[in-house]
């Protein structure tokens, strides 16, 4: 409700700037117009290089309002294992952000990937908002699925998950990004839950278990955070997990 009666509610935190309902709605319908055209409909697989920005949740809501499905893509990773994963999910368009380096060889030897680029205008919000965040939200609903995740592969190859249309912006809730190397200062993420009150926090498994513990070290514990979403691989279940939600 909250995203389709106030659009300029914050919807998007990210570096201490934010973005509204209107601008994130403005910018998803912008990037579906592009892969529309390219022809992207329901089900496609359809990939992003980026890290986590408000680009890059614009362009999610972009390829599921097209139809298709996310495919999030990491440079990072090894050739062999980018490989597998655009052939296994089969990837038929990559998204790349203006600054983001996607001319990595294993991407530009499989010619049946169309790269795409996309930026975010500058210009006022057109036309009714309220309207163009309902036909977000029915686009949401009609997916069967809007999400795919690879498990790490540490015990072998990587498989596949595919995950289904419930999205925090999609309910009217303000979505916190923080960068890798935030993410990877369990200070600095505690630091973020308390001070933006976070009530969903959505980790790796082995994220939370370096998050868990220190929160039981230092003898602090998020009283704002209600519920914990981890996926990718399976969580251990360490004393510290289990003390830190009794508390």
């Amino acid at each position: 409700d909250q995203a389709k009666t106030h659009p300029q509610a914050i919807s998007i935190r990210w570096k201490e700037k934010s973005f509204s309902y209107a601008e994130l709605v403005n910018h998803a319908i912008d990037i579906s117009g592009i892969l529309t055209k390219e022809g992207v409909s329901k089900d496609v697989r359809v990939g992003f290089i980026a890290d986590r920005s408000f680009d890059m949740v614009a362009a999610m809501l972009g390829i599921l309002l097209a139809g298709g499905v996310y495919v999030p893509i990491d440079i990072t990773q090894s050739p062999e294992m980018l490989a597998f994963k655009i052939r296994d999910s089969k990837l038929k368009f990559l998204i790349a952000g203006e600054s983001e380096l996607f001319e990595n060889n294993v991407l530009t030897e499989l010619q049946h990937v169309s790269i795409l680029r996309v930026s975010k205008k500058d210009e006022p919000i057109q036309g009714n908002i309220l309207l163009k965040t309902k036909s977000i939200l029915s686009s949401l609903t009609k997916n069967a699925y809007i999400y795919l995740l690879y498990t790490s592969g540490s015990t072998g190859l990587p498989k596949s998950i595919c995950l289904g249309n419930e999205l925090t912006l999609a309910v009217g809730g303000e979505l916190i990004l923080i960068g890798e190397d935030e993410r990877k200062d369990m200070h600095c993420l505690y630091d973020h839950i308390s001070k933006y009150k976070v009530t969903h926090l959505f980790i790796p498994p082995v994220t939370l278990l370096f998050l868990t513990s220190h929160c039981v070290e230092y003898n602090y514990f998020p009283s704002s955070l209600k519920h914990i979403v981890c996926a990718g691989e399976a969580l251990k279940i360490t004393d510290d997990v289990k003390l830190f939600f009794t508390k």
